[in-house]
């Protein structure tokens, strides 16, 4: 379903004006009226697609998710060009992904991130074994990841990715 031009530049607006705020004040004293003042619509608008500004993060946090899992569409990737995807797309929107992983977004964000890999890849471990290497993997790159994003992604996404996948290598083989 195509959306029109005018709605694709309403949520672009609000989406920019919402980081900028999260920029400076939790999400949790950002409030809608703030959002339309600085996108320059009115509420009504707003609330014709959000409920409220967590319910805006949580749609842009999927959002951002569901774009990392278009790469592992249909199992043909390997996960080590996965991981290189992953880092490159961070990379692409690190301001955005700075501040969703950063003190003043949603904090359960990390969790998240690691429960998205956990539903689409976890099950594929059968021993006992496996699943505490893949949970020691899972927790180590959530934490590097975590790491990186935090510490303004100086290092370039191949950077990252090499070092991820070097790790993934120390640890499954």
């Amino acid at each position: 379903m195509k959306t029109d031009a005018r709605t694709r530049y309403t949520k672009m607006v609000i989406r920019e004006a919402f980081f900028s705020l999260l920029e400076h004040k939790s999400v949790d004293k950002i409030t809608v009226k703030e959002i339309c003042d600085l996108a320059k619509i009115n509420r009504a608008t707003f609330y014709r697609y959000y409920e409220n500004q967590y319910d805006l993060l949580s749609l842009i946090e999927n959002e951002m998710l569901n774009e990392i899992e278009t790469f592992s569409k249909g199992g043909q990737i390997d996960i080590d060009t996965l991981i290189t995807k992953m880092c490159q797309l961070l990379y692409k929107n690190r301001e955005e992904w700075v501040l969703l992983m950063g003190a003043t977004a949603d904090s359960r964000f990390p969790n998240k991130v690691y429960s998205f890999f956990n539903q689409r890849y976890g099950d594929k471990c059968v021993t006992k074994e496996q699943q505490m290497s893949y949970r020691f993997m899972l927790y180590g790159f959530s934490g590097l990841i975590d790491y990186w994003v935090k510490s303004g992604m100086v290092e370039l996404p191949e950077d990252m990715a090499s070092h991820l996948i070097y790790y993934r290598h120390k640890v499954l083989d």
